[in-house]
């Protein structure tokens, strides 16, 4: 599922470059396309739809799931997250699934006080309860680094980065590459791990004021720095931006539980826990893709 995303594209082509073959599911059909000219199996599909996930999870020898982020899922996003995560159950138990990889959070063990990571921890909940599965894994990465491409365009416009984020505060964020390879290792072992929560994070821990200062350096804008606003003054501008109340709500919700910690490994992280993009490979990588299309 989400084979055209941010990770699910990362696994698609990693394990075709393995040997395996892969159906890519999706609601992008020209973005699947790309995919198919890879050596993909392609199904358009909503992800609500139970019988054509069912059609698709059928003798896989492993499935790939995930609910898309807030950006998706309308008016009512929480509704949506359960509404899928009802037809990725259903769909699992008609098809017979086996094995199963869950793209969900850290913070996903806790049942409120973490915005739309409350939407993963019911649908954990869910998957946990059918009892079908040899293998499922709930993968739980930390923030996206690509979730710093929003400020992209507050960078090169005002030089600076707002946001409600503890300016000090410890985040170890993990590129959606390194989640993609590391669910394909999963997706591609023989292993039964029974049920597993595995978080998984970045190299090292990054403050946002050395992300403006990583931004700063590789884009020549010395000036460029972070500014931690308000949650009402952040709440103000996103609404002003077109973002819904909604999202609005549980994207501000989700961060004062990072600012408090309650988002926070629970685990002890091995090496088998982190990825290796930097963040200064991150933002160089990140920013070179953006001077590429402007040119």
């Amino acid at each position: 599922m989400g084979a055209t995303g941010h990770v699910g594209h990362v696994i698609v082509e990693e394990l075709l470059k393995r040997g395996h073959v892969v159906r890519a599911i999706g609601r992008n059909v020209d973005k699947l396309h790309q995919l198919e000219i890879k050596g993909a199996n392609l199904v358009l599909c909503e992800f609500d739809d139970v019988e054509v996930l069912t059609q698709s999870f059928k003798d896989a020898y492993a499935v790939f799931c995930f609910i898309p982020p807030a950006s998706s899922g309308g008016s009512d996003f929480s509704r949506y997250q359960d509404r899928v995560s009802e037809a990725i159950c259903q769909a699992c138990v008609a098809a017979g699934v086996d094995r199963l990889v869950n793209l969900s959070s850290m913070g996903a063990g806790l049942s409120e006080g973490t915005g739309p990571i409350v939407g993963l921890h019911r649908h954990e909940e869910r998957l946990n309860t059918l009892n079908i599965f040899t293998t499922l894994i709930h993968l739980r990465p930390t923030l996206f680094m690509e979730n710093l491409n929003e400020y992209i365009s507050m960078i090169l416009n005002q030089q600076v980065i707002r946001s409600p984020i503890d300016q000090n505060l410890p985040i170890e964020m993990v590129a959606t590459r390194d989640i993609g390879w590391k669910a394909a290792d999963f997706l591609d072992s023989t292993a039964n791990f029974g049920n597993l929560v595995f978080e998984f994070v970045g190299p090292k821990e990054v403050t946002m004021n050395q992300v403006a200062e990583a931004f700063g350096q590789i884009l020549e804008i010395p000036e460029l720095r972070y500014q931690q606003i308000s949650f009402d003054e952040a709440r103000k501008e996103w609404l002003q931006a077109g973002m819904t109340e909604e999202i609005v709500g549980l994207v501000l919700e989700m961060y004062k539980a990072f600012n408090s910690h309650q988002i926070w490994p629970t685990q002890e992280l091995t090496l088998t826990h982190h990825g290796t993009t930097t963040l200064q490979a991150y933002v160089q990588h990140i920013t070179h893709k953006l001077f590429a299309y402007l040119h």
